[in-house]
């Protein structure tokens, strides 16, 4: 289920970030400021996520067009019928995922936070929204409980790794 889930993910953010395109005629028009804020090798996250590498990630960018695109694709129905995420928010240096149900730290919950810290964090570090400091994930229910939090990266082995992390309080 893992595998899936993490599959699944993966392949509707990736498709959606490589799929967000540039337009040519909206370049011409643009300032320096914004020239600076445009996507780079988007192709390279075509691959299995775990098979990017750390030189492919030196040459990727991903504008905040085509990362909001990406956390607004992750919000649609997937393929089996379920919306698993309701909603995305950028806030500051912090992204905020709830979760389509009221389960709280429910299992189910607490594996996809894990699963969607990884990849989430990798996008968000390579977007024009980074400015060098590590973002915080953090995951709630449909009730604003507090899933999960963190503010480095979430070891896929032990998921309670010391950071910032409450569980069952009302966010």
């Amino acid at each position: 289920m893992k595998k899936f889930l993490t599959a699944a993910c993966a392949l509707g953010l990736l498709l959606s970030a490589a799929g967000c395109g540039n337009d040519d005629s909206a370049a011409s028009a643009k300032t320096e400021k914004t020239a600076e804020d445009e996507s780079k090798n988007l192709d390279l996250l075509k691959k299995d996520f775990n098979s990017i590498t750390k030189e492919d990630w030196k040459k990727i960018h991903i504008s905040k067009k085509d990362l909001n695109g990406a956390f607004e694709k992750m919000t649609e129905t997937n393929s089996n019928g379920e919306k698993v995420v309701k909603k995305v928010e950028i806030k500051n240096n912090t992204v905020v995922i709830t979760f389509n149900n009221s389960d709280g730290k429910s299992m189910e919950n607490g594996l996809l936070a894990i699963l969607f810290d990884q990849f989430l964090r990798a996008l968000y570090k390579h977007s024009s929204y980074y400015d060098g400091s590590e973002p915080t994930i953090r995951f709630v229910d449909l009730d604003n409980q507090l899933v999960q939090e963190s503010n480095k990266p979430l070891d896929d082995d032990n998921e309670t790794d010391g950071s910032s992390q409450n569980s069952g309080k009302k966010s």
